[in-house]
């Protein structure tokens, strides 16, 4: 997947000389380490201190990872310092999509087993995905790619989680929400057919595999929003599933239909969400509805295909 995001990666630095020699970098960049964009300038210019660096961080047209990357940044900084004068720099829709740290590719297999109680004996689960940071000179485990299907709340009688790294020529990078993106997907998937070898509905047997009273009253307000589930028209169905990031668990249900072979309809979608201490709660409902929308865009229309190690797609 590439971050596609709505504003594509842009840079304006204005450099500033005294007596002929560099003296300050000042940077205008949508980004999401300001730390990071003074460390890119100051390797690109080791005669300046970081105090001579100085770095706008501007409202963000949508990062979702792809802005804290610093190719876009250092790209500017090298034009800028060689010409001697301020420069601009914004890259074509087409140069974003092909030149992106995509989202990591994963092939996942999720073996469990049941007792006559449906409680979970066992469970087992490997990822093979391209490593982000191995890729970023970091060995051994890669944390990125277990995100999300590690520390499950569901009870497991014997539990093994294995991540195989695959190397890959295609750059690979932080993408919204990172594994967990990733591993929810198939953890939930996994937790679905299991309640329907179960003969249990999606909900109840969710709960009995659950004892965090967080995830219960989640639970709990999903059961009731979606309420409408239990009455849906003809040749619709529902779903649900449930999913920790960065400390926030989220529960959605989602109705859809398919009217033709391979076309889906999605009806409406009741998300409830637990963020802890909420300041600005009109910000965690716009969060929400981009999450849900870049969610179907992503499993929908997102896929990006490469031929010859170069990327099929170069815009929406």
């Amino acid at each position: 997947l590439a971050h596609a995001t709505m504003e594509v990666l842009n840079c304006s630095v204005r450099p500033t000389y005294t007596g002929g020699a560099l003296s300050g970098l000042e940077i205008w960049a949508p980004n999401q380490s300001a730390m990071s964009v003074v460390a890119t300038a100051n390797f690109v210019a080791p005669s300046l201190t970081p105090a001579q660096i100085t770095v706008h961080t501007t409202f963000l047209g949508g990062g979702l990872g792809r802005k804290i990357e610093q190719d876009y940044i250092s790209q500017a900084v090298q034009v800028a310092i060689a010409v001697g004068r301020p420069v601009k720099l914004t890259w074509m829709r087409e140069e974003d999509f092909g030149h992106d740290q995509y989202r990591p590719m994963a092939t996942i297999r999720v073996r469990a087993g049941l007792d006559a109680a449906g409680n979970i004996t066992a469970w087992w689960y490997r990822n093979v995905s391209p490593s982000i940071l191995q890729q970023r000179g970091r060995p051994g485990l890669d944390s990125q790619a277990v995100e999300g299907s590690v520390r499950l709340l569901y009870a497991r009688a014997l539990s093994l989680t294995e991540w195989v790294p695959l190397p890959s020529g295609i750059p690979v990078g932080f993408w919204r929400s990172v594994g967990a993106s990733i591993n929810a997907f198939a953890v939930e998937s996994m937790i679905d057919m299991l309640a329907i070898a179960a003969g249990r509905d999606p909900f109840a047997f969710r709960a009995g595999l659950v004892s965090d009273k967080r995830y219960l009253d989640l639970l709990a307000a999903a059961d009731a929003a979606s309420s409408w589930r239990k009455t849906l028209a003809a040749n619709h169905a529902w779903g649900v599933a449930v999913a920790e990031s960065f400390g926030t668990l989220v529960c959605e249900v989602i109705e859809i239909s398919a009217p033709t072979a391979g076309a889906v309809v999605i009806h409406r979608v009741a998300a409830v969400v637990d963020c802890g201490t909420v300041i600005n709660p009109d910000s965690v409902e716009a969060q929400i509805q981009g999450a849900i929308i870049h969610g179907l865009t992503a499993a929908l229309w997102g896929e990006m295909k490469f031929v010859n190690g170069v990327a099929s797609q170069g815009n929406f």
